[in-house]
């Protein structure tokens, strides 16, 4: 088990979001920056990522309201 979440520092919660926009998984993240599963999971719903692969990406309502053909 790694760092607690109470022990992070921003620094600390900075890298986990940089690594998570950087491709990296959420369960790669703890091993690699020595924290703990629950902190990575709580530094990325600190900062509004939403983690859950059926609901990442965002949709855009507006795309075809103009349409140039």
């Amino acid at each position: 088990m790694g760092i607690s979440y109470r022990q992070l520092t921003p620094q600390l919660k900075q890298q986990i979001v940089q690594a998570f926009e950087g491709g990296m998984e959420c369960q790669e993240i703890p091993d690699f920056l020595n924290v703990s599963k629950r902190s990575v999971a709580r530094v990325l719903v600190e900062v509004g990522i939403n983690t859950k692969r059926r609901n990442r990406y965002s949709l855009d309502e507006t795309y075809f309201n103009t349409i140039d053909s």
